[in-house]
């Protein structure tokens, strides 16, 4: 065996080098891009279900609307839907800036835009009190380059079907 034959060369120590921090670099890369995606979708999951959760407190509140008069429905807007309910309470859901907000506290934050709509059951009415027998919400969300729009169909109890005759349930 020759000295030459006892090990590597410097070439090959380099090289072989060279493929590692390749390969180290590579991994290192990989698992920062997956963290900044579970974070991504962590925060747009949350956004979503925060939504969700606010179309559902909207919906709650809207079906323990007091009656369909024009002394219990105070404002009917496409941003602003102001009514009171059966406890004699005003409630009020709006979007100021960003924020979504129910009675002037914050209900949601990341909101892009909010339409009501008032619809008759043949269609989409005027703002009547007397005449809407649903409303249609719209929320837009955004996140970042995230952007997502929930809708919700509201039928408060109160709402009389002049098919049926009978409140809605």
């Amino acid at each position: 065996m020759t000295p030459r034959d006892a090990g590597f060369t410097l070439f090959e120590v380099m090289a072989a080098v060279l493929v590692a921090a390749f390969f180290a670099s590579a991994g290192a890369l990989l698992l920062v891009t997956s963290a900044d995606v579970a974070e991504r979708a962590s925060a747009t999951e949350k956004l979503l279900g925060d939504g969700r959760r606010a179309l559902d407190r909207m919906q709650r509140d809207a079906r323990r609307l007091r009656g369909g008069t024009s002394l219990d429905i105070l404002e009917q807007s496409p941003t602003r839907f102001r009514f009171v309910d059966v406890s004699g309470a005003t409630i009020t859901w709006e979007l100021v800036g960003s924020k979504l907000r129910r009675n002037g506290s914050d209900a949601l934050d990341g909101v892009t835009s909010l339409a009501f709509s008032y619809r008759l059951t043949s269609g989409l009415g005027p703002l009547g009190t007397a005449t809407t027998s649903r409303i249609e919400v719209t929320l837009g969300l955004a996140d970042g380059a995230f952007t997502e729009t929930l809708r919700e169909t509201i039928v408060p109890r109160c709402f009389v079907f002049p098919l049926t005759g009978f409140a809605g349930s």
